[in-house]
């Protein structure tokens, strides 16, 4: 996040939305490529925070493995009173409320990946010098070579209507 809100603040005040930053200091150009670093980098923060839920929620189940053995006795605890039970048992509702929260994080987190990777893809252009989503983009990446018309023409109307008009 120390990259992402430094580069976004430049690419969105340098836009034609709030064209604070003038364009003789950071062009259209420098400022869609700021863009699309900025959610690069958000990508990687996003991604990082996956992989920290992922490592949580093993942790997570390991806790609640052993919970579960103290309370159905299977646990090699010397001596199990009435207060190691009492004690697993909260141990337990405790870590199966973090487990739900870090469910829900990971669910958050990876929702927001498919809109990452479209936004932080540069466009390309085809043989006809046209314009293509980043969709198609990362088809022909992966060596496909469909073409989605009806995301192209729509992508295609979002560029011209907010693209600088200088």
């Amino acid at each position: 996040m120390v990259v992402y809100y430094p580069l976004e603040y430049i690419a969105f005040f340098s836009s034609p939305f709030a064209p604070i930053i003038p364009s003789r200091i950071v062009s259209p150009t420098q400022s869609a490529k700021v863009q699309m670093w900025s959610i690069r980098a958000w990508g990687i923060y996003v991604v990082l925070q996956v992989w920290i839920c992922a490592n949580q929620l093993g942790e997570l189940s390991w806790k609640e493995t052993a919970s579960r053995k103290v309370l159905d006795g299977k646990s090699e605890v010397l001596e199990k009173g009435e207060e190691e039970r009492e004690r697993a048992r909260s141990d337990l509702e405790m870590v199966l409320k973090k487990k739900k929260q870090v469910w829900l994080q990971l669910i958050a987190n990876a929702s927001r990946l498919p809109v990452i990777l479209h936004w932080s893809v540069a466009p390309l252009t085809d043989s006809d010098d046209n314009q293509l989503t980043s969709c198609d983009g990362l088809g022909l990446w992966f060596g496909d070579s469909i073409r989605m018309r009806s995301v192209k023409g729509f992508s295609r109307l979002v560029f011209m209507l907010t693209r600088n008009h200088t």
